[in-house]
């Protein structure tokens, strides 16, 4: 089993994102792009490259965890900091985005949000946080989501293996999730990792980060 560390933005990074949240009765921490990556609200979420084509997907095998983090960020305080949102866990392969659609459908499972494919659809922009290039002053939300969705079309065609997953131990924060400071991220890796092209934690840093963590 390999631990893998990952970040990703979600609703609460910015004004535009926390009316969204505000507005539709959605968690604040749930990822703020038009196509959740991954679906954390998914009882099986999926691991796609929509987002580091090449860079963790390929990488992983069955019983590898995953940890998502928050972009570091100041989340309602004045000190910018990480949050741990999840701990996931690799189930399962797909080939591609309709055979992983094929996964859910013989599960009885709902399509995880990110699976590009005709049952599902990208959220509008006012369930997003709205970062994306193509949004731009006077460009028509729905021609923002329409070039944001094109964007994920071809990363789906070009980079098509995923991974189906399972939260580990509970481990899902959505609401109030725990804070990760400067000085914990220090504890636990010696320096500041970069998640751009996720990192495998050795046995150390992951005995590390359970004791930082309390788990």
């Amino acid at each position: 089993m390999a631990v893998f560390l990952n970040s990703f933005t979600p609703l609460a990074v910015n004004k535009f994102g926390r009316a969204s949240a505000k507005k539709h009765d959605i968690p604040l921490y749930i990822d703020g792009s038009c196509r959740r990556e991954p679906d954390f609200q998914n009882p099986k979420p999926a691991i796609t490259q929509l987002c580091r084509p090449k860079k963790l997907v390929p990488r992983l095998s069955k019983n590898d965890l995953i940890v998502y983090i928050t972009k570091l960020g100041r989340y309602g305080t004045t000190q910018a900091h990480w949050k741990l949102i999840c701990i996931l866990e690799v189930i399962d392969f797909a080939l591609d985005h309709n055979s992983a659609l094929t996964y859910y459908l013989n599960n009885e499972i709902p399509v995880s949000q990110n699976i590009i494919c005709d049952t599902t659809s990208p959220f509008p922009l006012d369930y997003t946080h709205g970062i994306n290039a193509n949004n731009k002053v006077n460009t028509e939300a729905s021609k923002v989501i329409k070039r944001w969705n094109r964007e994920y079309i071809y990363r789906a065609k070009t980079y098509p293996k995923v991974a189906i997953t399972k939260v580990w131990n509970d481990i899902l924060y959505l609401d109030n999730p725990p804070k990760i400071n400067h000085q914990m991220m220090n504890s636990i890796f010696g320096r500041i990792p970069g998640t751009q092209n996720p990192p495998k934690l050795s046995d150390i840093e992951w005995q590390n980060f359970k004791t930082e963590m309390n788990f």
